[in-house]
């Protein structure tokens, strides 16, 4: 399964997408893996700080803060716009980034073809991190609380809440499918939105964890994070061994 087939080198940062990855290298190149039947692995060459997989496509942001997409792009969702960033965040048929004036500009499909939800229209104001999913975005703020913009319904028009962001204070925010989390400033976790399959059954993706943690991640039916210790701790669906983290110690010295 070429989709498990990591390169050989040194990289200072990874991104998984639903059938590929991206990973930045220390010389600051991309290499992609997985996938490629439209061309979401075929890396531009250039030097990048920032990679984002989504669905089908993926984003970087350059070195001079200009950002490149590849891959898909039936919705418009690797028509980067021009301008200065400092982040990207690839979702499914929509992408957002953050802006050097802080703002946020997303761009794709703004819709599903049961509704117009908005997934890519982004509120005022300043942010300083941006973080999308399949039809809803979430970012935080630069007064450290976090907006959500989107869908909040699942594909049967049942209310799951992922873009009803808690009230707080947050330091990173990942979206998932159905649900969102972050990473409060005492360092503990907040889980929204949906909990359970599209059939009704209980995953628990959104039952975050106790305990302190430096970094959160959402997917599909699952979610992991990076502990203060640099251990790793997963919750909800696992059927595949997603929630069967590798002991050790993640993250940078």
């Amino acid at each position: 399964m070429g989709q498990v087939d990591a390169p050989f080198g040194q990289f200072t940062a990874v991104s998984a997408g639903e059938m590929h990855s991206c990973a930045v290298r220390v010389d600051r190149t991309i290499a992609c893996w997985g996938r490629n039947y439209e061309g979401q692995a075929d890396a531009p060459a250039g030097q990048f700080t920032a990679v984002s997989a989504g669905s089908g496509h993926a984003c970087a942001v350059r070195v001079d803060r200009t950002i490149a997409c590849w891959g898909y792009n039936h919705e418009g969702q690797a028509d980067a716009p021009a301008g200065q960033f400092t982040a990207v965040s690839a979702g499914e048929e929509h992408s957002c980034a953050v802006r050097v004036d802080r703002t946020i500009a997303c761009w794709g499909i703004n819709n599903t073809d049961d509704g117009d939800y908005g997934q890519a229209d982004p509120p005022a104001g300043q942010f300083t991190a941006v973080a999308v999913g399949r039809w809803h975005s979430c970012a935080v703020r630069v007064d450290r609380t976090i907006a959500c913009w989107g869908r909040n319904e699942d594909s049967y028009g049942n209310n799951k809440g992922q873009v009803d962001a808690p009230f707080g204070q947050f330091t990173a925010v990942a979206v998932g499918q159905w649900h969102s989390c972050a990473v409060r400033v005492d360092r503990t976790i907040a889980c929204w939105g949906g909990n359970r399959d599209f059939l009704g059954n209980y995953m628990g993706q959104s039952d975050a964890p106790a305990g302190q943690f430096n970094a959160v991640a959402a997917s599909g039916e699952h979610s992991c994070a990076v502990r203060v210790d640099r251990t790793i701790a997963c919750w909800g669906w696992n059927e595949y061994g997603q929630l069967d983290a590798p002991s050790g110690r993640f993250g940078p010295p």
